[in-house]
């Protein structure tokens, strides 16, 4: 609907609705890795439609969502490359979110702890 950057409707407000929905749905099931992991990921692209509609706050707090759920998965499997990629990745987001609003020291802060 909105994935800036994939091909899409342009619909923003659409994806987030749609995000947002399947996100109280995952909350609401068996608190799986697989679960889990669909749940973070779609914190993950929610914070790009957010950045994209001018929601920097919440872009901001989903991503740190995205990474919370990421941390404990990765800490609970932790002989898993998907995972820490996937965690890794969302490190990244962060730290390019910093970066698009000028603090930079953030950033930094947060590519530090990219390993």
């Amino acid at each position: 609907q909105g994935n800036s950057s994939r091909p899409n409707l342009g619909d923003f407000t659409g994806a987030s609705e749609s995000l947002l929905k399947a996100n109280r749905i995952r909350q609401n099931l068996p608190q799986t890795v697989e679960n889990l992991t669909l749940l973070a990921e779609n914190f993950r692209i929610l914070a790009d439609v957010r950045f994209e509609q001018n929601e920097t706050e919440k872009a901001f707090q989903e991503t740190e969502e995205a990474i919370r759920i990421y941390r404990e998965l990765v800490a609970q499997n932790p002989n898993s490359k998907e995972l820490q990629v996937s965690y890794i990745k969302t490190l990244i987001d962060l730290a390019q979110l910093y970066q698009f609003t000028w603090k930079l020291d953030k950033s930094i802060e947060v590519s530090n702890q990219i390993r």
